[in-house]
């Protein structure tokens, strides 16, 4: 018998580049990551940016499992550990940029059960990548 399925392990591993997020006088600003535990990603793919920041509980319902935040300077990184419970299929991750408009802000990517993997997220003008390895 081969039990219950175990969590998995996610490492997010966040880098910005300089002139990902520019304020209004010009100056580089950090960006805050949104990493979300997701058992489906209907109600990910279709809610807004600001719904999501203000409150993701809401938005995301019984989708949600559970979130971490990360911030990453411009030229910076940053890394996270976030353990999935079985149940929670998905990594979705919202990058805040000042402006999002025309950039991509939000993406999501399937997780197997009892993995354990690297989810690179790239920060930059152009809005964020996210790859698994």
């Amino acid at each position: 018998m081969s039990g219950p399925p175990k969590s998995s392990t996610v490492t997010v591993k966040a880098t910005g580049q300089a002139g990902m997020n520019l304020a209004a006088d010009g100056g580089d600003r950090p960006v805050t990551v949104l990493v979300l535990r997701l058992k489906d990603v209907g109600k990910f793919n279709s809610a807004d940016i600001f719904a999501l920041q203000s409150d993701p509980a809401s938005a995301l319902g019984a989708d949600l499992l559970g979130s971490d935040q990360l911030t990453v300077s411009p030229g910076g990184s940053a890394t996270k550990t976030v353990a999935f419970p079985p149940e929670a299929t998905f990594l979705g991750v919202v990058a805040f940029f000042r402006t999002p408009g025309g950039r991509v802000w939000r993406q999501a990517v399937p997780v197997k059960p009892e993995s354990t993997v690297t989810a690179n997220v790239a920060l930059s003008s152009g809005g964020m990548a996210l790859a698994l390895a």
